[in-house]
């Protein structure tokens, strides 16, 4: 209980085949296994014993570096990692809910009660694995006064992700309050009378498996045309797909679209392939200079322009209605409870699409989520320059005067509405 416990394991190799050519390759492997309990009050001691959620992270590098002549180096590297989560609660598969007294429900997972009474509830299974496969090249010649790089690279990204669900429900305590009267009623007082005001079941029918491929190149050149000015002049340029799904089940929130359960305008669409154009126009200028322009002084000074990364503002996003939902309660404007936990649910059945979507199940919309893509996303970017001066004006004593700015220009957001 509170004890965490970490274990990494590091390989190394380095092979010179002649003063030419060498290579090495790296290997880590980092455990992470902490005891828990999904709560520490003293009641959910007495039914679950401390368990773990095992994190492992692997890597795995090799570089190959080869002089071709006295001025020319070239590089190639191979990457890999991955990160795995694995939740498993002791409660899974254990039929909780009816040896609590709800019957009709899953036997899946332990039943959550609101407000969290004890903090009773481990949630459900949940598991998510992030992997990187990437590949790099790097050339370096001297020219003169020239020192001449450049290199591309390519990363695939995968995501897995099993959402965490409650198939044997999340039930709202309430039906002891004063009908339309606020601050009137004793959540506790509706668990010992095992009346429900609202309960929500959700089952995952689809794992989220976005893909992503990322592309780049730069040019950069090292000019010394003077023994004390020296230039930095480079380009890059890079490329991300756009969002993605393995097999195409990912959400969108169509405006234009009408929405099967209400029949408004408005819903939800499940469409492969990306979800926005592909922007190709990210060149990213770097500049710089360093300039002795007499005894005891330096001007330096560098402009660069940099790009974000994409990728997702979070895990599951525009997955809607992959886990599906089925939220039951009484109908607006109606006092009286939907059942009791005794009772059970009334019967209810997901009814799942040949593309995995389960459309919402209940009569309330405030539990349904949508998520929109901007469909023109491009990637963001942030421009970096600065300029100052270095006066030496003693033997052991320099001074700096400095300016620095920096502007970003589409950065990511999102936002609840």
């Amino acid at each position: 209980k509170g004890r965490y416990y970490f274990t990494r394991i590091d390989a190394k190799i380095d092979h010179q085949f002649n003063p030419s050519h060498k290579i090495f390759g790296r290997y880590s492997h980092m455990r992470h296994r902490s005891l828990t309990r999904p709560q520490n009050e003293p009641a959910w001691e007495l039914i679950n014993p401390i368990w773990t959620i095992p994190i492992d992270q692997l890597n795995a590098v090799i570089s190959d570096t080869y002089t071709i002549n006295p001025t020319t180096i070239n590089e190639v590297r191979l990457g890999f990692n991955r990160r795995r989560r694995n939740k498993l609660p002791p409660t899974q598969d254990q039929d909780w809910a009816k040896q609590l007294g709800i019957p009709n429900v899953s036997a899946a997972t332990f039943p959550e009660f609101r407000p969290k009474f004890y903090n009773l509830g481990p949630e459900g299974r949940d598991q998510q694995v992030s992997e990187d496969l990437s590949f790099q090249n790097n050339l370096t010649r001297i020219i003169g006064t020239h020192t001449l790089k450049a290199g591309y690279e390519v990363i695939r990204t995968r995501y897995n992700s099993l959402v965490a669900s409650l198939p044997s429900g999340l039930y709202n305590m309430g039906g002891t309050e004063l009908p339309f009267t606020p601050n009137t009623g004793n959540s506790f007082a509706s668990l010992l009378l095992g009346t429900v005001s609202s309960a929500q079941f959700t089952q995952a029918t689809a794992t989220w498996l976005p893909r992503w491929w990322s592309h780049s190149w730069y040019l950069q050149d090292d000019y010394k045309p003077l023994r004390n000015l020296t230039f930095n002049l480079g380009v890059r340029w890079s490329y991300e797909s756009p969002f993605s799904t393995k097999y195409g089940q990912q959400s969108q929130f169509d405006p234009r679209a009408t929405d099967p359960l209400t029949g408004r305008t408005g819903g939800i669409v499940h469409t492969g392939g990306l979800l926005a154009k592909r922007d190709l126009n990210n060149f990213q200028p770097r500049l710089g200079m360093a300039w002795n322009f007499k005894p005891r002084w330096v001007f330096r000074g560098n402009f660069g322009l940099v790009t974000g990364d994409l990728m997702v503002s979070g895990i599951n996003q525009n997955f809607e209605e992959y886990l599906a939902t089925a939220n039951i309660q009484a109908p607006a404007g109606d006092p009286r409870i939907p059942f009791k936990l005794s009772q059970g649910p009334p019967p209810f059945r997901f009814n799942v699409n040949p593309d995995g979507s389960v459309p919402f199940i209940g009569s309330n919309y405030s539990a349904r989520n949508v998520s929109w893509f901007d469909p023109g996303m491009r990637m963001p970017y942030v421009m970096n320059w600065s300029g100052g001066l270095q006066w030496e004006f003693r033997p052991t004593w320099v001074t700096e005067w400095l300016y620095q700015g920096s502007a970003g220009v589409g950065l990511l957001n999102n936002w609840d509405l």
